[in-house]
């Protein structure tokens, strides 16, 4: 019976690998509402969840919003804030046409001639350590800075031309909407994070009309 024993104790190597990579989820509430934040961060759990594979340098967050009142709020992405205790990063999600659109906003070392910051008309960009993450209005445009001179801030530049990558409808049918809502809500946020961050670097905040909330992922 003993030439048993390797198989049995590979198998329960296997199925501690699989709890492993279990995505962390991580949730919290007040008396208006309850978040649940399942986090994606390995590529290939991404494909899973999206159904399609991304550009590097996205996390990202299966979130549930539940109200806990009868009363309507309006659910908007600038109401999600991932903080990066490595290096100070303040991101807000993207939506599928800054992602894969055929105008689009490019992050990454170098990115940008010149060292400006750029963005379309909805673009968010990110600020350094205790800076506030930015969310950019129609009016704006153009650059907004050099990102070598902020901590935590990198390059990118905006992309246009081209046709509309099919992958927009997929992350726009995936992503969690932006609406009022009097029932739970679910859906993807996609973050652009850059660098390599582990998942105890990372918080989810949530800042709005229903008050404010803390996400740690941890196991």
């Amino acid at each position: 019976m003993s030439y048993r024993c390797p198989w049995l104790v590979l198998g329960m190597v296997c199925l501690l690998q699989a709890a492993e990579k279990e995505p962390l989820v991580g949730t919290a509430a007040n008396q208006n509402l309850e978040l649940k934040a399942k986090l994606h961060m390995d590529p290939r759990e991404i494909r899973e969840v999206v159904g399609a594979d991304l550009p590097a340098g996205y996390v990202v967050i299966e979130m549930t919003v539940t109200p806990k009142t009868e009363e309507e709020f309006m659910v908007s992405y600038d109401n999600f804030i991932l903080l990066s205790a490595k290096d100070g990063q303040r991101v807000i999600p993207f939506t599928a046409s800054q992602i894969a659109g055929s105008s689009r906003l490019v992050v990454g070392p170098g990115a940008a001639s010149g060292g400006g910051v750029m963005a379309d008309e909805q673009g968010p960009v990110w600020g350094g350590i205790g800076g506030p993450p930015v969310r950019r209005g129609p009016a704006e445009a153009g650059g907004l800075g050099n990102a070598a001179s902020h901590s935590g801030v990198v390059e990118s530049e905006m992309r246009t031309g081209g046709e509309e990558s099919p992958l927009v409808e997929v992350l726009d049918r995936k992503a969690l909407p932006e609406k009022k809502i009097e029932k739970p809500a679910t859906g993807l946020l996609y973050f652009p994070l850059e660098g390599k961050h582990k998942p105890k670097h990372l918080e989810l905040m949530f800042r709005g009309q229903a008050g404010k909330l803390n996400i740690r992922f941890v196991k």
